[in-house]
């Protein structure tokens, strides 16, 4: 989706220090972080609800 923060993430239009990814998901440090270590996973694929993800991820 074009007007989505985290699919341009996804696709490297927005810089995020990147802690792991592979075909369905990626991992990043959150920009302002709540904790020592706060991380962010999302599908890669954009999901508008958590409750249309197909599978668990």
């Amino acid at each position: 989706m074009a007007d989505c923060l985290f699919c341009m993430i996804v696709q490297g239009k927005i810089p995020a220090t990147v802690v792991y990814q592979d075909a369905d998901v990626i991992a990043i440090n959150d920009a302002y972080p709540r904790a020592p270590f706060h991380v962010l996973v999302m599908p890669k694929k954009h999901v508008p609800k958590l409750s249309e993800l197909e599978d668990p991820v």
